[in-house]
C-alpha cells in the first residue's frame, strides 16, 4: 500500500512537471513567432507581407537610381557650362 502512494505521488509530480514544461514551450513558441529571427536584420526586404516588400524593392531602386544619377547630372552640367563659356568666347 505505501508503495501504491508513492507511486501515485511520482505520477502526480511527473504530470505537473510535464504541464510546467509544456506552458514553457508554448511560451518560448508564442515569443520566437513574435520576434525576429536572430542574425537577420529587420527590413521589410524580409517581411511576410508582399506590398511590404515590393515597396521594399522599390525604394532601393530609387534609392540606386538618384544614386547613379546625381553625379552624372554634375558631369552634365559641368560640361554644358564649359561649353557654354567657349562657344560664348568664340563669339
Amino acid at each position: 500500500m505505501y508503495e501504491d502512494d508513492e507511486t501515485l505521488k511520482q505520477i502526480e509530480a511527473m504530470r505537473q512537471e510535464l504541464e510546467y514544461l509544456r506552458g514553457r514551450v508554448n511560451a518560448l513558441e508564442t515569443q520566437e513567432r513574435l520576434e525576429p529571427k536572430a542574425g537577420l536584420p529587420n527590413t521589410w526586404l524580409l517581411s511576410h507581407n508582399l506590398l511590404k516588400r515590393a515597396f521594399a524593392v522599390y525604394g532601393h531602386y530609387l534609392l540606386a537610381g538618384f544614386l547613379i544619377a546625381i553625379p552624372l547630372l554634375c558631369i552634365y552640367i559641368f560640361l554644358i557650362m564649359v561649353f557654354g563659356f567657349a562657344s560664348y568666347g568664340l563669339q
